[in-house]
């Protein structure tokens, strides 16, 4: 994990029903926390679009999480690539 997450990261722990989580966090259904959604992708071939700083989560992402946690994702927006999809930014 790189340090400055690093340091974000919780030092106190307590158990829940999924095993222990930082002290103050609650275990709930992602679709309950989060909008998810549809749109369309930039076009990968653009390289205007992509490697920029804007995590672009994927159902890949969340398939492969070995935690409960997504802490980033494989592909990332530039501003332009954000500009060319059809959900914007979602939060």
């Amino acid at each position: 994990m790189p340090a400055d997450m690093w340091e974000l990261w919780p030092s106190e722990f307590e158990e829940s029903e999924n095993g222990e989580i930082p002290r103050g966090w609650k275990v709930k259904e992602l679709g309950n926390v989060i909008v998810v959604g549809g749109g369309s992708t930039p076009s990968t071939s653009d390289p205007r679009f992509w490697d920029g700083t804007i995590h672009w989560a994927t159902p890949k992402d969340m398939a492969g999480l070995s935690a409960p946690v997504l802490l980033g994702t494989e592909r990332r927006l530039t501003e332009a690539g954000l500009a060319e999809t059809s959900s914007g930014l979602l939060s």
